[in-house]
Parts: structure tokens; sequence; C-alpha cells
């Protein structure tokens, strides 16, 4: 839970984990040295076609992504961590580092807590 209150501080569009998802494997991709395509990522991730391109729009739209066609290929669309999203998930990553390996941090999810308070 710690996690996901890190995610929606520092990466707030993340709704959901399919745009978290989407944002992973670009990354992944990247640092692999890997030109992947919407294509490809479309069907990596079980996610229906329309919500996916309301994703990538969303992602452009907050300069969170690059999108340019294919030189090999024009009629995919190759895309690429923006300068943005990197800093972003870097700063996601110090602050997860940090929750899980920090014996003092101070918003760890309690979940006993949180269930005795169901009661």
């Amino acid at each position: 839970m710690t996690l996901r209150k890190q995610i929606r501080e520092i990466i707030p569009f993340c709704e959901t984990f399919v745009t978290y998802d989407v944002m992973l494997l670009i990354i992944a991709a990247d640092d692999a040295g890997i030109a992947i395509n919407i294509k490809a990522i479309n069907a990596l991730l079980p996610h229906s076609a329309s919500y996916m391109r309301q994703i990538f729009r969303t992602l452009e739209n907050d300069d969170m992504i690059k999108m340019n066609r294919d030189p090999a290929d024009k009629r995919n669309v190759v895309v690429k961590p923006s300068e943005k999203m990197r800093a972003a998930f870097g700063a996601y990553c110090r602050r997860a580092e940090d929750a899980l390996f920090n014996e003092d941090a101070a918003d760890l999810f309690d979940v006993r807590k949180a269930l005795a308070e169901l009661d």
C-alpha cells in the first residue's frame, strides 16, 4: 500500500496499474536498447485497444512518452520514454527504496491496524 501511495504522489496519472504497466514496459524496452512499438505493447499487455489508445494519448499529452513512426516500417509507431518519465520513475524508485528498507518510515502501511479498524 505504501508503494501505491508513492506511485500516486510521484506519478499522479497512474490511476490504475495499466498505465504503470505500460510505462514500465516502455522504460524496460528502452533500457534494453529495444525499439518497442505500440503493436508490440498491445500484444504484451492484455487490455482493450481503445483503453490502450487512451493511455498512449494521455502519456503523450503529459510529455511522458515520445512517439514516432518506425523508420523501418512506417505502419508502426515506436514509443520511447521522455526525460520527464525517466525523472518520475527515478524519484519513485528512490522513495520506494526508502519505504521498503527504512524501518523508521512513518507512512508504512500497517495491515494489522487496518484490519483492526474494520472490526
